[in-house]
């Protein structure tokens, strides 16, 4: 995930927190807010934070009015944390695959072109 947070940033640190720990998103929608964020301005990070603070404060309620459901979403919202991390995971190395071979392809361009001048 440090590909696409800084974790020196205290702001992306309660990002990457807040987004654990809700119950709201999905697996996917959570990916897709990590693998965003660098592209986010100053200002939409803020209120994405505000956003998922909000609805930590909103879960809260949740807990105390109906803790059945809410340890329900608890437990899937873990499990969909797990496999957004293993997905997010088998991204990277797709990307880091597919630059080397980028790399590699134009390595034999280079190589071809002097082949065509000689």
């Amino acid at each position: 995930m440090g590909q696409f947070i800084d974790y020196k940033n205290d702001e992306h640190t309660r990002f990457v927190e807040l987004l654990q720990d809700s119950i709201s998103f999905s697996a996917r929608e959570k990916a897709f807010m990590i693998i965003d964020f660098h592209r986010y301005n100053q200002i939409q990070k803020q209120k994405l934070v505000k956003a998922l603070e909000s609805d930590r404060r909103l879960i809260k309620d949740l807990e105390h009015e109906y803790p059945e459901e809410y340890a329900q979403r608890e437990i899937r919202s873990k499990k969909a944390w797990i496999f957004m991390l293993e997905r997010l995971a088998e991204y990277i190395q797709e990307q880091k695959t597919r630059q080397a071979k980028k790399f590699d392809y134009e390595e034999l361009m280079k190589l071809r072109q002097k082949l065509d001048q000689d």
